[in-house]
């Protein structure tokens, strides 16, 4: 049966999931509730803006080239779908798109096909994002976001030392109340520690870091608020996602972002274990990972492509974490990353609770 474990540690998923749903409303097509045949495939699809892209982007164009018909199912942000599917052989998606790493760390082996990387282009995926169990898609990066407007005269934040900064940068900050594992790597990441060396992470050093802003902090819960806060100027330095910085470009205000120092996260293609339709399944996720299909998305929500290579829209290259992967940054679904943040999810929690509440 499925465990009742969280996903807590990390929120990658969720965090995609609620940030991109904000850009519109509407429902996603659903399914009649049975598996595609040979002659059209089940995904789990998206809401408003963010799930007409999807089917512009991918969707549409993968039933044009192969002839197979590409239906949606509502989102499920765990896993008792894929277990239900497993357990009864009756499968209602064929390809799910799961909300963390962490869910293919503790459920791949019993409930997902392995990823065919004989399909899927692995040397060009992001590093830690080509999983045994599931393949990234559409990441985003929390960023160092500022507003120039409301910042000391002449002075721009280019890293994530300057977020930590009070003397350079006087005033609040931003956070997001959840993916407390993205804020305790980049304070390890502000304070010297390489990437490479983030985990396991060094609880006392994280939060000796975050306490020297502790003081400055404003936390929110979506990335609406974030996003108001750095328009309004009430937090004219924050870590956000980096396709909000985009929203507020594109929108008149001065903000811009600091990518010396950024965490990328993502959403996973998985398929449910034993499940009949797994070709033209597999097929699908191949399709999303190709270089010339994967940066389809940056046009239409400002998100990045999973394959490095991919051709992406230009207005919105500055703002896709492909575009500074020869910068510092941490990637926390690598294979080492997610093993040992599964096995200390809940001291990652309770640990950052603590130091929030205390």
């Amino acid at each position: 049966m499925l465990s009742s474990r969280s996903s807590r540690w990390i929120y990658a998923g969720l965090v995609a999931a609620l940030v991109l749903a904000a850009c519109g409303g509407g429902s996603s097509t659903t399914t009649n509730g049975s598996s595609a045949s040979a002659d059209g495939v089940v995904i789990e699809g998206g809401t408003g803006l963010f799930g007409e892209c999807l089917r512009t982007a991918f969707f549409d164009p993968f039933t044009a080239e192969t002839g197979i018909e590409v239906l949606e199912a509502p989102e499920d942000s765990g896993m008792a779908r894929t277990q239900l599917a497993v357990d009864t052989g009756t499968y209602e998606v064929d390809v799910e798109q799961l909300d963390s790493a962490s869910q293919l760390e503790e459920f791949g082996e019993d409930l997902l096909e392995p990823i065919d990387y004989s399909l899927v282009p692995r040397d060009e995926i992001i590093d830690g994002l080509a999983l045994t169990y599931g393949v990234g898609v559409n990441p985003n990066a929390f960023v160092v976001a500022y507003n120039e407007e409301f910042l000391p005269e002449g002075e721009r934040p280019d890293s994530i030392e300057d977020y930590f900064d009070l003397e350079k940068f006087p005033g609040k900050r931003g956070l997001f109340e959840f993916a407390e594992s993205h804020w305790i790597a980049l304070a390890l990441l502000a304070d010297g520690v390489p990437p490479e060396d983030i985990i396991p992470f060094d609880f006392d050093r994280a939060f000796a870091k975050l306490d020297t802003i502790k003081d400055e902090l404003v936390f929110a819960s979506s990335g609406t608020d974030m996003r108001a806060l750095l328009d309004s100027g009430e937090t004219p330095l924050q870590i956000t996602f980096a396709s909000r910085v985009k929203e507020s470009q594109d929108a008149g205000f001065p903000a811009g972002a600091a990518w010396d120092g950024f965490s990328i996260f993502a959403n996973f293609l998985a398929i449910p274990r034993d499940n009949p339709n797994v070709d033209a399944a597999m097929d699908l996720v191949a399709f999303i990972s190709r270089s010339d299909v994967s940066g389809g998305m940056s046009g239409c929500v400002g998100v990045g492509p999973a394959n490095a290579e991919a051709t992406v829209d230009p207005a919105a290259e500055p703002f896709l974490p492909t575009s500074h992967l020869d910068q510092r940054h941490v990637v926390l679904s690598s294979d080492d990353a997610v093993a040992w943040m599964t096995g200390n999810e809940e001291e990652i929690f309770n640990r950052y609770q603590a130091w929030k509440t205390g």
